[in-house]
């Protein structure tokens, strides 16, 4: 036996459709269309009853934040068993360290406020992440606001 040659046969190569870039406007709007999406998709996923929020750069608690703290302390004098979770969270602007010790701040002034409602110090666990969860497409000036806050979480469970 020997070597046979068979002829292959050649398909022609489609060409490659190509497309024209869209004008930078175009895709400009296109992005800043999908990060507004994804700000807003942030932003409703946080539910405001649960959450205490606080103004850039401050761990003062506002008036009009004051009432959810009233409720939660109300519910835990009530309910002895109950515990409740502090988890305080930064926007991610400053350095790491800066967002720790801000939310860090935050944690223990609300832990203070439930305190001085009358909630035992035993029902309080404190957690502190910063800005670690904040979304990375977290851009627009509500999204940042809303992830200036103390995360309150209510539970049987101790943490």
């Amino acid at each position: 036996t020997g070597c046979s040659t068979t002829s292959q046969v050649n398909y022609p190569i489609p060409p490659i459709a190509k497309h024209d870039p869209l004008p930078e406007s175009e895709a400009l709007s296109q992005r800043s269309e999908i990060s507004n999406l994804a700000d807003q998709i942030s932003v409703s996923k946080v539910d405001e009853a649960n959450f205490v929020y606080f103004m850039l750069g401050s761990s003062a608690v506002a008036p009009s934040e004051k009432a959810k703290l009233e409720l939660a302390a109300a519910r835990l004098k009530e309910d002895r068993g109950l515990y409740i979770k502090l988890v305080g969270n930064a926007n991610h602007n400053g350095s790491r360290s800066l967002n720790l010790a801000v939310a860090d701040s935050r944690v223990e002034t609300v832990a203070t406020v439930l305190k001085s409602l009358g909630v035992n110090s035993r029902q309080i666990k404190k957690i502190v992440v910063g800005g670690e969860r904040t979304p990375i497409t977290c851009r627009s000036e509500e999204c940042q606001r809303k992830m200036r806050r103390v995360e309150l979480s209510i539970s049987k469970a101790k943490y």
